[in-house]
């Protein structure tokens, strides 16, 4: 049993080759965000998570998420070239899409057993069971909260074509496909939104969230370039970000507490900054936001290795995480009130961090043995 928790601990806290540290706590930060966001919203936990409102943990999935994918796949196609890359990557797609799949039957099965929720929830009482299934597998029915994965899906379908770009050096192809997409979904947004039942209203337009996300897949291609690594380290680019940052904060928590609202800047401000729909604000706050947190966890990292590595194991297994996180709220979705709201999301991100051991574990071993053998 030593050696098992010894083993445990050396696989959250040794560094994995190859693997910027920073950025998994970023990510691992995010997904307590969104933990707070699902299962305590209202709670002094979310205020604290959200205090950045133009920011969510939503983008902070997508965006380090782009990337990861940029720095992983140009390694990934540099060494065992693009047709591998690609291939690669539309497993990593099949995987999403089986887990969006095996979600909405989840909350379908939920509704079956609980037909309160049906009202709350993806149903087959909207479509009938065949309609139900087309809609699952065409992703145009989303559970709540559980609309990244489809977004996900189609974005990693995409990278497909944009690594294709990038190995060819047309990264201004790239962009420009990205910012025409973007264009075409803020005109015609109900084209581009997810729904999470049949005819309603849907949380994400994937036609704008998807250049957050193909600006950062550029960015982590270009990872070790030295424009980009000079432009990470320079000190006065971090005290400029994180002064528009704390602007930007400031002016969201204005915008939250309703001091806009007679304003006849509001419509304005929420169109810039909106979220379903990804205004060009909230993008500029996503890159600043995550850059001025990615030095800090930096800082941290080297000063206090382990409480942070084990904080970047969840970040490790971002997506394992999320997919715990949706079907705790499948099968529970509940919103608890006083003092339990506070600390229910601590059991849940118990969950989340023993499932990620216990998966670093199994992988430490086979690492062991095959070096072993």
């Amino acid at each position: 049993m030593r050696d098992n928790l010894e083993m445990t601990l050396e696989s959250a806290t040794v560094r994995r080759p190859g693997r910027d540290q920073a950025i998994d706590v970023v990510r691992a930060l995010c997904i307590v965000s969104m933990t707070f966001d699902h299962v305590a919203r209202g709670s002094i936990g979310w205020h604290i998570t959200h205090a950045p409102v133009w920011y969510t943990g939503a983008m902070g999935f997508v965006l380090p998420s782009g990337l990861v994918v940029g720095m992983v796949y140009r390694g990934i196609v540099d060494r065992n070239g693009l047709r591998f890359g690609q291939l690669k990557v539309l497993r990593r797609a099949r995987l999403v899409y089986i887990s969006h799949v095996f979600l909405c039957a989840l909350a379908f099965f939920m509704v079956v057993l609980f037909p309160s929720r049906a009202a709350a929830s993806a149903s087959i009482d909207d479509t009938g069971v065949w309609g139900a299934i087309w809609r699952t597998l065409t992703l145009n029915i989303n559970p709540p909260n559980a609309s990244i994965l489809s977004l996900y899906a189609i974005l990693l379908l995409l990278s497909v074509g944009a690594i294709w770009l990038l190995k060819r050096g047309q990264w201004g192809v790239l962009v420009a496909l990205s910012l025409l997409l973007y264009f075409l979904a803020q005109v015609s947004r109900d084209t581009f939104t997810f729904t999470r039942r049949a005819g309603g209203d849907g949380s994400i337009n994937w036609g704008t969230w998807q250049t957050l996300f193909f600006l950062a897949l550029l960015a982590g291609w270009y990872w070790q370039s030295s424009k980009i690594q000079d432009f990470l380290r320079s000190r006065r680019t971090l005290l400029l970000s994180a002064a528009i940052s704390l602007v930007l904060i400031l002016s969201g928590q204005a915008f939250r507490l309703g001091m806009l609202d007679n304003s006849p800047l509001y419509g304005i401000v929420f169109n810039i900054f909106g979220r379903p729909n990804l205004g060009p604000g909230s993008i500029a706050m996503a890159f600043l936001f995550t850059f001025v947190t990615y030095r800090l966890c930096g800082s941290l990292c080297n000063k206090y290795p382990g409480p942070l590595g084990l904080t970047a194991t969840i970040g490790r297994r971002s997506l394992d995480c999320y997919l715990i996180l949706s079907i705790l709220v499948i099968i529970e979705p509940i919103q608890p009130e006083g003092a339990l709201m506070a600390i229910y999301p601590i059991p849940v991100l118990a969950i989340m961090l023993t499932w990620c051991l216990i998966r670093d574990r199994r992988g430490l071993a086979k690492r062991r043995q095959k070096l072993e053998a």
